[in-house]
């Protein structure tokens, strides 16, 4: 993961002590920076919070910081995805594809347990499409990882959960992430969290595991 400035004029200070225009960060944590101009002292500083390591993370200037005389300049964080290594991916036909995940353990227990589902999804569609699924079959307890709308959702069987934030339909590739912790779910998109709330208990172990399950199928 490479964290970049785009006003190389400038001097830069990293919480990690680096002074370079960018800076690649090989762990999850909080990272900032301070710009200064050298000419005019003027400075601006950022921090952001880094959730994957596999996104580069690009941060803009809103404001030139040689143009701050009368007011302060502000440095304005987006993250942009980037795949890394050497990715594949899964085309769904949205008609009858899915992958059917074998259950050991610690799949087994996620019905049961804290967890995080993650994957890659690039997808213009606005109707439901499940990303993955998993459950009980005897305990008729299930739980639902889906895009509605281009918000991510995870719904328990008769309990349905919080929405994200933020959209990914714009037909470009995000990392999608759902985390449970107790009895709320938190939900991220492209390493950044995109809303949390509370969700319902699920009963007995995992049975079956799927993705691209729900109907219809997951397009993309």
């Amino acid at each position: 993961m490479v964290i970049t400035i785009t006003y190389p004029q400038n001097n830069f200070s990293w919480s990690t002590g680096s002074t370079g225009s960018s800076y690649t960060a090989s762990a999850v944590g909080t990272y900032s920076v301070t710009m200064t101009n050298p000419t005019t002292g003027c400075t601006a500083s950022t921090t952001t919070s880094i959730a994957s390591p596999t996104f580069a993370l690009t941060i803009t200037p809103a404001t030139a910081v040689s143009a701050c005389a009368g007011s302060p300049a502000s440095l304005t964080a987006t993250v942009t995805p980037a795949l890394v290594g050497n990715p594949s991916a899964v085309a769904l036909d949205g008609v009858d594809d899915k992958i059917v995940i074998s259950t050991p353990a610690p799949i087994a227990a996620l019905t049961n347990s804290d967890f995080t589902v993650e994957a890659w999804v690039k997808t213009t569609s606005a109707t439901r499409m499940a990303i993955a699924s998993f459950g009980n079959v005897a305990a008729g307890q299930g739980g639902l990882f889906f895009i509605q709308n281009g918000n991510l959702h995870f719904d328990v069987t008769g309990a349905a959960g919080p929405a994200s934030t933020a959209t990914v339909n714009n037909g470009a590739w995000h990392h999608v992430a759902i985390a449970r912790t107790g009895t709320s779910i938190t939900y991220y998109i492209d390493g950044i969290v995109s809303g949390t709330g509370a969700i319902a208990a699920m009963a007995g172990g995992t049975t079956y595991a799927l993705i691209g399950s729900d109907t219809p199928f997951y397009t993309g």
